[in-house]
């Protein structure tokens, strides 16, 4: 049978695992945006990385558009098109 192993006092221990912490994030600037992002890694917000777009990303007010023939439009045109209805209806009913 073996001996069981002697038990290490805290500071041993402690010692052992102190390179466990967590490290601090080290952040540059992007190049085009301005806003702190992770080395060497595409931008999340502008999709650009050393100066060149290498993705791109859509920005909030691009999401909320889309072409006319997929439906949602800007408010400017949603106008267009109510115009654009009343004036149909005007004509049927002539």
């Amino acid at each position: 049978m073996s001996v069981p192993p002697k038990r290490s006092p805290r500071s041993a221990a402690g010692g052992r695992a102190g390179h466990h912490a967590l490290k601090k994030k080290i952040l540059t600037s992007c190049s085009h945006c301005k806003k702190e992002i992770p080395y060497h890694q595409i931008c999340p917000f502008c999709g650009y990385y050393k100066g060149r777009e290498v993705i791109h990303i859509k920005l909030k007010k691009e999401k909320g558009k889309k072409s006319e023939k997929g439906r949602k439009v800007s408010g400017e045109s949603k106008e267009k098109e109510k115009e654009n209805k009343k004036a149909k209806k005007q004509d049927k009913e002539k």
